[in-house]
């Protein structure tokens, strides 16, 4: 099986986790723990729909999971969005991003 960089981000975040992955299939919606084993040997793709729960249960940054996926899964999607709307975004970029968002701040894509 060829090497996959989310399929080993996810091993190591959830080899990391003090949760057992019976624990985490279930935070995440998964009905199968054994799900957890096939995503970390890249047997199967991470769903991309279940990226942000498995960020939020594994405390990972949620965007770089999911730019990590989609960049390995659909290269051309990816390059779309690093064309288009210039992602990932750095630190500095999310960071602004979200204070502008707290402080009510109006769509700016408008």
């Amino acid at each position: 099986m060829p090497y996959s960089p989310t399929a080993a981000f996810l091993s190591a975040s959830i080899d990391g986790s003090k949760l057992t992955q019976r624990e985490i299939a279930k935070q995440t919606g998964f009905k199968n723990p054994n799900i957890l084993s096939m995503l970390k040997t890249g047997g199967t793709k991470v769903p991309l729909d279940r990226i942000p729960a498995l960020a939020r249960v594994l405390n990972l940054d949620a965007q770089e999971f999911l730019i990590m996926a989609i960049a390995e899964y659909h290269s051309g999607i990816h390059q779309v969005l690093v064309d288009v709307l210039g992602l990932p975004l750095s630190e500095t970029e999310r960071e602004i991003l979200s204070q502008l968002r707290s402080a009510g701040a109006p769509d700016l894509r408008a």
